[in-house]
């Protein structure tokens, strides 16, 4: 054995009205916020790695809405290799994708809410 230093796994960050933990090994995030849109446990996650900018983590917190909109909960946070626990930041927001919208999409296909700055660990 080489002694590598696996990948850490567990995310804990908070901000301007969320909270997340992210479980890498599961591929799960729990979220809790304001409104009820912002309170769901173990979604389902799309991880990206980019090699400059850490994991792009993107879960669906509303498929569709009365009007066919969809709703992405979508984190930025660090990519960390250390199994001591580690304080990062990272950010979130959330996406509405109008592309299926009843009576047919608006000009503007997505639109992005303000981006909330997430303090925490990670081990």
């Amino acid at each position: 054995m080489t002694g590598a230093i696996k990948a850490a796994d567990t995310y804990a960050l908070r901000g301007d009205g969320i909270e997340i933990r992210y479980r890498r090994a599961a591929g799960t995030l729990d979220v809790k916020g304001e409104g009820g849109l912002m309170n769901h446990e173990g979604l389902k996650v799309t991880v990206t790695a980019d090699p400059v900018t850490g994991l792009h983590l993107s879960a669906t917190l509303l498929d569709s809405a009365r009007d066919g909109s969809r709703f992405t909960l979508c984190v930025v946070v660090p990519d960390v290799s250390s199994e001591a626990p580690r304080d990062v930041t990272g950010i979130a927001f959330v996406t509405r994708s109008f592309h299926k919208r009843v009576g047919g999409p608006p000009p503007v296909l997505q639109r992005y809410d303000e981006p909330r700055l997430l303090t925490g660990t990670v081990s």
